[in-house]
């Protein structure tokens, strides 16, 4: 994950490099379904909060997450919450204000072909859900670890949930495996699954 997570957390860096003047106010992030993405944000010294996906696994994650903060000295800006992993109820109600960076996350929801069209109308909710919580022009990185799950499809994903909350949207950004230095072990098939889309949401 820390090479594939590489060219993700440089634009990311960029970002919150726009944000950092003695005039603008602090950026707030949100970061969903991650860990690694999340931290990195709150290393840099920004606020973050982070949304674990309800559920059975829920408190293990946070341990894990919160872990992973201390190690990077950063816990005292990480703030974990609860959220629905379905995108259903949406994520407005955690925050009053909207976001500069939200980074959504899932875990793989398509790794066959089996549950691919209920894995694309939740990829679409989600979408959805995470593009309302956007200030006027924020970035919204979403990234996709589903096997089954094509570009073309993605950026399906991607016009519906845009659309649907009302929102226009540029692709600014856009990856479709580890960077070139870090190659595809035959034995490790799952390092080239990463897809990553980043949007400039108005």
């Amino acid at each position: 994950r820390f090479f594939e997570d590489r060219p993700l957390r440089l634009l990311l860096r960029q970002r919150l490099a726009t944000c950092d003047s003695d005039s603008a106010p602090v950026p707030q992030v949100l970061s969903l379904f991650t860990e690694s993405l999340g931290v990195f944000c709150a290393s840099t010294g920004v606020p973050t909060i982070c949304g674990i996906a309800s559920g059975d696994c829920f408190e293990s994650q946070k341990a894990h997450l919160e872990q992973l903060a201390i190690r990077n000295d950063c816990a005292e800006q990480v703030q974990v919450l609860q959220v629905d992993g379905s995108g259903a109820q949406g994520f407005t109600h955690i925050s009053p204000v909207r976001f500069d960076i939200v980074t959504l996350e899932p875990p793989p929801l398509a790794p066959t072909y089996g549950p691919l069209e209920d894995a694309m109308r939740q990829y679409t909710a989600l979408i959805a859900a995470a593009a309302a919580t956007l200030k006027p022009g924020g970035l919204l990185l979403v990234v996709c670890r589903s096997r089954a799950m094509s570009i073309v499809r993605l950026l399906r994903c991607v016009n519906l949930g845009i659309w649907s909350c009302g929102r226009q949207a540029q692709v600014i950004y856009r990856t479709g495996a580890a960077p070139g230095d870090f190659p595809i072990h035959m034995a490790l098939p799952n390092t080239g699954q990463l897809q990553a889309i980043g949007l400039r949401v108005h």
